[in-house]
């Protein structure tokens, strides 16, 4: 298959500021998108289907207010309108072998619309140390999600499932200098951690005209959309001289969440939440030697998608597998 997109467009934007403390700068945006997948496989009813082309145009406004309250605390609300377009992938329709699934595209399928708002609390304790709370909320017009083909060999495509579904939440998000030395020239070390969660809430109502698809079920949670999200990260770093240390830890975690949306009376099939730990370390030795290690998975979790059950407490597992931990040492040497 070839996939093709040209995005052309103009926009105009303004800024205003009523005082020092609040500003407000809004701006239209007007853009053609047209996306053409030619593609020739033997899953294609005949030669004379395709290609699956796309040619929308889009007025899309956007404003934003910013209000300082001092110099450590602003407040911003944030309104805009966009689209989301299928990847080539989605809609040529050829079987694409993943690790778990295999899947397959879906050519009639529509872009989607998106209405989105923020609203966001920042406090700034230094120029690198903050804690934010925003809240936010996402209106979505024909909503595309992973959905499956009724098939001995797991097969997924990607369809409209609906006529809209909506996200909100709240992500909290802070930055710490915990230990800073005061020596900033032949001796100088910190210690940094921040921190990213979210909890989100999604949802999406199925077309009611698809019986044939959905049955019963009215509305699931969005494919993709995690409930809760968390990022974590410690970094040290030490100067000395021409020489540098930089130690940084990664957590992540998010929690359950659909993989794919069930049809034809199946229900969602749930990929399990994990957490994960990396390390980065790297040495720099004068200007042109250095030293990385790279430590990733360490906590090596199970990656498991299961059947979501309607009847037990107990899913059922589809696939279940380790990806390893993988460790790396790199030398470098900058001539």
């Amino acid at each position: 298959y070839r996939g093709k997109r040209l995005i052309s467009g103009v926009f105009t934007n303004l800024v205003y500021q009523f005082n020092e403390n609040l500003i407000l700068s809004g701006g239209l945006k007007f853009e053609r998108n047209n996306q053409r997948v030619t593609y020739d496989t033997n899953i294609a009813k005949s030669s004379e289907d395709g290609p699956s082309e796309i040619d929308r145009s889009y007025v899309l406004p956007s404003i934003n207010l910013k209000y300082n309250f001092n110099e450590n605390s602003i407040f911003r609300i944030a309104a805009s309108q966009t689209y989301t377009f299928p990847q080539f992938k989605e809609t040529a329709p050829f079987k694409y072998q993943d690790v778990n699934f295999s899947s397959q595209g879906n050519p009639d399928l529509k872009p989607s619309e998106n209405i989105n708002f923020d609203s966001k609390y920042e406090y700034y304790f230094s120029s690198s140390e903050l804690v934010s709370l925003t809240g936010f909320y996402k209106y979505i017009q024909n909503p595309i999600a992973r959905s499956e083909i009724p098939s001995g060999g797991n097969t997924l495509t990607y369809l409209n499932v609906g006529d809209d579904a909506s996200i909100y939440g709240l992500e909290l998000e802070a930055r710490k200098n915990i230990l800073k030395s005061d020596d900033e020239v032949e001796n100088e070390y910190s210690l940094n951690a921040g921190l990213n969660a979210s909890v989100l809430f999604s949802n999406v109502n199925l077309d009611p005209n698809s019986v044939a698809q959905f049955g019963d079920k009215t509305s699931s949670q969005l494919e993709g959309a995690t409930p809760f999200l968390m990022n974590a990260d410690l970094t040290f770093n030490k100067k000395y001289a021409e020489n540098e240390l930089t130690t940084s830890i990664v957590f992540n975690y998010f929690s359950d969440r659909v993989y794919s949306i069930g049809t034809r009376g199946f229900e969602n099939i749930i990929e399990k939440g994990i957490p994960t730990l990396d390390l980065v370390s790297s040495l720099r030795l004068g200007k042109k030697y250095s030293v990385k290690l790279k430590a990733t998975n360490i906590l090596n979790p199970d990656f498991q998608l299961s059947r979501d059950s309607s009847t037990s407490t107990n899913n059922i597992v589809l696939n279940d597998y380790k990806k390893g931990v993988n460790l790396s040492l790199g030398f470098s040497y900058d001539f």
